[in-house]
């Protein structure tokens, strides 16, 4: 698959296909927020993802968040079988019986455990991890995320495999590429011109920084 470039050269990620994912890539993608609803509902997003394009679950993104109480871990804990068949139930989602019941039980498994995702990512991942040269050449699994993986799945959590738990990471920017430091640096460098607050610094192994 040819992969694609902006009009900056900045090449991108294989899953950025159209305009949909080119939007969630700009403004959101590695910016995800280090807490835990907003890293839950990537990873239940995943989890929906798993045989079908990223566009199409961000085409449902809206619908989910209605559906999964907001991707409040804490309220999907507390579902039953009436909430599931309702989810299933509604036209406006994806109405994958395995998929759902895996985000609601995930959800259990992490109030069971008392798992706080940002303090596991955090612990892995204190400053972010430089792995490659450009976005399009990141990989779909890492040693620190299989590690995640294996937690996820000691605590009872299902289809946590090693390339949801890497997408999760690059997600989050604690995995990222030179090409995101180089745009990360110049963003704050505009930022600090108008009166703005710069981008956190990314510490870079060996002194790249």
């Amino acid at each position: 698959m040819k992969t694609l470039e902006t009009q900056d050269s900045v090449r991108l990620p294989p899953w950025v296909r159209d305009d949909t994912t080119q939007t969630y890539y700009h403004e959101e993608w590695s910016c995800v927020p280090l807490q835990q609803s907003q890293i839950f509902e990537h990873m239940c997003l995943f989890i929906f993802q798993q045989g079908l394009q990223w566009s199409t679950v961000l085409s449902f993104r809206l619908a989910f968040t209605k559906v999964f109480a907001g991707f409040d871990p804490k309220k999907l804990a507390q579902w039953g079988d009436a909430d599931t068949d309702k989810v299933l139930g509604n036209s406006s989602t994806i109405r994958n019986r395995a998929k759902i019941e895996a985000c609601i039980h995930n959800a259990a498994m992490l109030v069971e455990h008392s798992v706080h995702l940002p303090s596991e990512l955090l612990a892995r991942f204190p400053d972010p991890l430089v792995v490659c040269e450009d976005d399009a050449s990141l990989p779909k699994t890492h040693i620190l995320t299989d590690e995640f993986s294996d937690f996820l799945k000691d605590c009872g959590l299902q289809r946590m495999s090693p390339v949801l738990t890497c997408s999760l990471a690059q997600a989050c920017g604690l995995l990222i590429s030179q090409q995101h430091v180089r745009t990360r640096t110049s963003q704050g460098e505009n930022l600090l011109k108008h009166g703005m607050p710069a981008p956190h610094k990314i510490n870079i192994p060996g002194g790249q920084g």
